[in-house]
């Protein structure tokens, strides 16, 4: 048993542990698209591992040796944490800028109240495995994680108590949940299935993919996915990998992509479809503006050293760490607008959660229009009573957020609702804690 429980654990790559903490001031690296760029903001410790913002200034970086950094300027400076551990942290998610969970190997759960000033240890019954990893916000404010072992554990208070929500009876478990429905996804890696569940994550369906050695799985909505190659375990030389998308829940597989290397461990999308990809052990990071259909290479670090982990907070606000600890980060010029392929259908109006959720005094609401509309977005209790009305208007299409103050609503569930003419109608929960 322990010695499966290590080869799982050598599976998730373990780097190296030296520090090394000094701002770097390596020039901008210009981008093939022309309307964004790349740049070596900062070094903080080899062995990084995962990225989180709350916003465009505020954010974490987690790895090897219990390490957490944060930030405060944008991650042009990062400030080491007390963490209490010396084990990996394979995963990191905050709720607002005090709450957040770390979790990573030897059953490592973390939880702060103050920002990550200081982490306190969190329990969880039952034989889990050695790796927590996989935080993931899900609706109504519950957090997930899922260990090596394939048990899935649930926490409805902010992570200060956990459940067993489902056993796998699996190993090599990762995990992603869409938090905007019920809809999840769970998957084993390099191997050719998936798991599907449409309840949040109480009953799971194994669902066959004609991949090989699939890798990375991501979904940006219930209907639209990804799931990318991963030859690094392969007997079988192969100098390309793929990329593969569903567009109806993970029913059906297209292969939409095939790009150099050997392993696409990150795949970001955004709600317009642009996306990034780059692969563990590779030094590349590719660009899509038109939902993967074609791309091209953005930023190349150092021969020596490899892309670790993509975070995106928007369009606009971008950061990507290595295995040696280097922070880059990517923006797009002012008076620059990004063009993107004509022939990508959008749908006319989209609502996204709101975030943080839960939330406490403070949370954003966005939403996209392709098309002119009248809008009117209002919040709702749960005995369907108006809240408030936040927007009344004719608006242009584009990307629009609202800066929700909930400093006068009590604690509870509420729905934000927005009509879009043509009939549209969309709604989103989300939960105020006071």
């Amino acid at each position: 048993m322990h010695v499966t429980k290590y080869f799982i654990a050598w599976l998730s790559f373990t780097g190296i542990c030296n520090s090394i903490f000094a701002q770097n001031t390596t020039p901008v690296v210009q981008s093939t698209q022309q309307n964004a760029e790349w740049s070596v903001v900062a070094e903080v410790s080899e062995g990084m591992q995962k990225l989180f913002f709350i916003d465009p200034a505020h954010g974490w970086v987690a790895g090897d040796s219990g390490k957490i950094y944060v930030t405060y300027d944008g991650g042009f400076r990062w400030i080491p944490q007390q963490t209490g551990t010396l084990s990996r942290i394979e995963s990191i998610l905050f709720l607002d800028n005090k709450v957040g969970v770390a979790a990573g190997f030897e059953q490592t759960l973390l939880r702060t109240n103050d920002g990550g000033e200081t982490w306190s240890a969190i329990e969880v019954r039952g034989d889990s495995g050695l790796i927590y990893s996989s935080l993931t916000l899900a609706p109504e404010g519950r957090l997930y994680f899922l260990s090596n072992f394939g048990e899935l554990h649930c926490s409805t208070d902010s992570g200060a108590t956990w459940s067993n929500s489902y056993n796998f009876a699996q190993y090599g478990f990762s995990f992603l949940n869409y938090a905007n429905s019920p809809t999840c996804y769970a998957m084993q890696l390099m191997l050719r299935s998936f798991y599907k569940s449409t309840d949040g994550g109480n009953e799971w369906q194994k669902i066959p993919i004609d991949i090989q050695y699939s890798g990375d799985i991501y979904f940006l909505n219930e209907n639209v996915g990804w799931i990318s190659e991963d030859w690094i375990f392969s007997s079988t030389w192969h100098d390309s990998v793929s990329l593969f998308i569903t567009r109806n829940g993970g029913e059906t597989w297209t292969r939409q992509s095939t790009l150099e290397g050997k392993s696409l461990r990150n795949i970001v999308f955004l709600d317009n479809f642009e996306g990034w990809l780059a692969g563990w052990g590779n030094t590349k990071i590719y660009h899509s503006p038109d939902s993967g259909k074609s791309w091209t290479q953005q930023f190349e670090c150092d021969s020596l050293d490899w892309l670790c982990d993509i975070f995106f907070f928007d369009k606009e606000s971008g950061w990507l760490v290595t295995q040696k600890g280097k922070v880059v980060k990517y923006a797009i010029p002012a008076g620059v607008s990004v063009q993107h392929d004509d022939n990508v259908i959008f749908p006319d109006c989209m609502l996204y959660q709101n975030f943080p959720n839960p939330f406490n005094r403070e949370t954003t609401i966005s939403y996209s229009l392709s098309q002119p509309a009248f809008i009117k977005l209002t919040i709702y209790d749960v005995l369907g009573r108006e809240v408030e009305t936040l927007v009344n208007e004719f608006q242009s299409s584009g990307y629009y957020t609202i800066d929700y103050n909930a400093e006068n609503l009590c604690g509870g569930i509420y729905v934000y609702k927005i009509n879009a003419g043509k009939g549209i109608k969309l709604t989103k929960r989300m939960l105020c804690l006071k």
